[in-house]
């Protein structure tokens, strides 16, 4: 079982290294199965950013697409998402949060600080696999256990400063 864990961690972080070769600040995205999930929740104190990333009835998505821009409009973070759970490590300050996903798009003003901000962001899809599979071939999804700690974050149209 160690050997296991040890395997799932190293998987994490060359993710990660991987993803920081591609976006400005650290990056790492997962969480599909539990042993990637308590991965990703066991480094998440590293990073200031945990989006979470549900459909109706609270199941989880992937192949989410993420730009994150800072307030000079410099992409920091461009990624499509290997699992519900995307983790970022941002200077402080003020950025613009773009998540779209079966052709439904998220928009949202972000004020980080040094501290972990958790946000679960909800799309309109009913079903994950047909939804998302007409946009994004490989998709998945997996029904939640549960989603402790993540506060919901209402989402409209026009930008709001959380």
């Amino acid at each position: 079982m160690k050997s296991h864990n040890l395997l799932i961690t190293l998987g994490v972080c060359l993710f990660a290294f991987s993803a920081l070769a591609e976006n400005a600040a650290p990056v790492v995205s997962g969480g599909v199965g539990d042993d990637e999930r308590l991965a990703l929740e066991a480094q998440e104190n590293q990073y200031n950013l945990k989006l979470l990333f549900t459909g109706e009835r609270g199941m989880y998505l992937s192949d989410v697409q993420v730009t994150i821009s800072d307030k000079e409009k410099n992409t920091v973070v461009d990624t499509l998402t290997d699992g519900p759970i995307l983790l970022a490590k941002l200077p402080a300050g003020r950025y613009t949060l773009n998540a779209s996903v079966a052709s439904f798009d998220k928009t949202m003003k972000l004020k980080l600080g040094d501290k972990l901000q958790k946000l679960s962001i909800n799309f309109p899809v009913k079903d994950a696999p047909a939804d998302i599979r007409e946009y994004h071939r490989d998709a998945t999804a997996q029904t939640p256990t549960q989603n402790e700690g993540v506060q919901p974050v209402k989402i409209s149209e026009s930008p709001s400063v959380q």
